[in-house]
């Protein structure tokens, strides 16, 4: 039975001169699991508030959404808990201060009966498995946990559809999995369709049954994983495919691809030797002076309650990119927090040299205009930048498109790009990136990357938390984990995810009984070329 059927949808923004979505047509079956990606600014998230009547943003449309056999706008069975929606940013949802609550507001606002709402409760936090946070505050969950309580809150209202935005993003792999997981259940126990947009397909693809890739507001092709990245190989697009897929075509080899790590681990063992078992890596030379030093760090938020941090030390030299990992909730942000000045440490001492500033997870919170130009303009003034600058980070970000925007129309990885802008306006010597890739696909990562290394030639400290390992295993000169208030296992990016099991790359996992350190896929790919294939 279909869902959802949408013909000729095109939608443009106010003040946009191109349409968001051009001509998009497909459908969807009922009990479908359906994930879509594309380039950042694609069309995605548009896509998908149109697909929810209360969610549909302002601007010219065209085409139609038919939801169950009418259309969307004018279907009475489209109650605001029938389409299920869970946004990128987890802590945006959530409306009450304790969890109970947040699972009784959907129900309160349907005028649900008391007895009837509270077995409806029960009967989703058994399901999800989330007693023993029923009573707690929102504030004191993780990231991970945000996300679950807000799938609870949409599946509390027993929708017959939920679209997720992101789900995975700022999430660590762990609690991303976790997730997934359950998103996997619901689909295969419960027959709920699910839509989703996702930038990393590694986490996401086990139990899609179709994957639609998007290009410039269309689609480029919509069917089963395996003949969408045939139809990728050769395209741009071909950087979000999943790491063994990008291995296999690394290797210029034919055929059906493998998707998942076992997959991948089955390709490479039984097509090519692994008499050479590591790579050379180039020694990292790191003699400059320091510019963070935090020493026996102690931080608690309440007089009373536990500590966050608990004898953390870290040291930083000049012109070095730091990754700080580490699950939901263990402190990355606080620790940022410290260094931003925004906190006072109750014990400990930090050494700062040079101007400090910090790109918050949460990019919105440093918009204030109606246009992103506007929110340029107001800070390049304020701070008497040469419009040079703001024109060179424009082009190298590859934003000047999105200028007349407003930017919460944007998407979540157009926001991070547009805010990250205004966080270098301001010429830091130490730049703070919290979450800096959240929401924004790999060509973005590696236009972000090449700015990084600009920035260190030029001597600017980089400290980014982060749950993107790949991005880290690539980019960072050195990692360390914030685990129970301290930071461990600092060391290079290669031995510190080479020497991991499970915290690791999708790379190293698919090898890691075959070669000793590869954690990218080049790695695997140079290795694999030059072990050669079996007789």
């Amino acid at each position: 039975m279909e869902i959802f059927n949408v013909k000729d949808l095109t939608f443009t923004y106010p003040g946009c001169a191109s349409p968001t979505l051009n001509k998009i047509s497909f459908s969807v079956q009922t009990g479908e699991f359906i994930v879509i990606c594309g380039e950042t600014g694609c069309g995605k998230t548009t896509l998908l508030k149109m697909l929810k009547p209360q969610l549909t943003p302002r601007g010219q449309v065209s085409g139609s959404v038919v939801y169950c056999g009418k259309a969307i706008d004018e279907n009475e069975k489209v109650t605001a808990g029938s389409i299920g929606f869970v946004q990128q940013n987890p802590r945006q949802q959530i409306v009450a201060d304790k969890v109970y609550k947040e699972l009784a507001f959907g129900l309160e606002n349907q005028n649900t009966d008391p007895v009837l709402m509270k077995r409806k409760i029960a009967e989703i936090v058994n399901w999800f498995g989330i007693e023993s946070s029923l009573h707690k505050s929102v504030d004191t969950l993780s990231g991970g946990s945000c996300q679950l309580l807000n799938l609870a809150a949409v599946m509390v209202l027993s929708p017959k559809v939920i679209i997720l935005d992101e789900p995975t993003a700022g999430l660590d792999p762990i609690a991303a999995e976790r997730l997934m997981s359950t998103l996997r259940r619901l689909n295969r126990e419960l027959n709920i369709t699910i839509i989703l947009t996702e930038h990393h397909l590694d986490a996401v693809l086990n139990g899609a049954d179709r994957l639609m890739a998007m290009e410039k507001g269309e689609i480029l092709c919509f069917d089963r994983p395996k003949v969408v990245f045939s139809q990728l190989r050769n395209h741009k697009l071909h950087h979000v495919l999943p790491a063994a897929t990008q291995i296999f075509y690394g290797l210029e080899q034919t055929g059906d691809s493998p998707i998942s790590v076992k997959e991948g681990h089955a390709f490479i063992a039984n097509r090519y030797k692994n008499e050479k078992k590591s790579i050379s890596v180039p020694q990292t030379d790191i003699r400059s002076m320091p510019v963070i030093q935090m020493k026996n760090i102690y931080f608690r938020y309440e007089k009373h309650g536990k500590d966050i941090l608990k004898g953390a030390n870290l040291s930083v030299n000049a012109g070095e990119c730091f990754a700080l990992l580490g699950a939901n909730g263990s402190g990355k942000s606080t620790l940022f927090g410290l260094l931003s000045g925004i906190f006072k440490p109750y014990s400990g001492k930090i050494r700062l040299h040079g101007k400090v500033a910090c790109l918050s997870q949460y990019p919105t919170d440093l918009f204030v205009h109606d246009t992103v130009l506007e929110d340029f303009k107001e800070i390049a003034d304020l701070l008497k930048a040469d419009d040079k600058i703001l024109d060179t980070l424009i082009d190298t970000l590859q934003i000047r498109h999105l200028l007349s925007r407003h930017p919460f129309d944007l998407s979540g990885g157009e926001q991070q790009k547009c805010a990250l802008v205004k966080v270098l306006l301001t010429s830091p010597q130490i730049l703070l990136l919290d979450e800096p890739t959240t929401g924004i696909d790999a060509f973005s990562k590696l236009a972000l990357s090449d700015w990084m290394h600009r920035l260190q030639a030029a001597g600017i400290t980089i400290v980014m938390a982060t749950h993107d390992i790949d991005f880290a295993a690539e980019h960072a000169d050195r990692c360390g984990m914030l685990f129970d208030g301290e930071m461990i296992g600092i060391d290079t990016a290669n031995r510190f995810f080479s020497q991991n099991r499970y915290y690791t790359t999708s790379a190293h996992i698919m090898t890691q009984d075959l070669f000793e350190n590869a954690v990218t896929n080049k790695d695997v790919i140079k290795l694999c070329l030059e072990n050669g294939v079996k007789s």
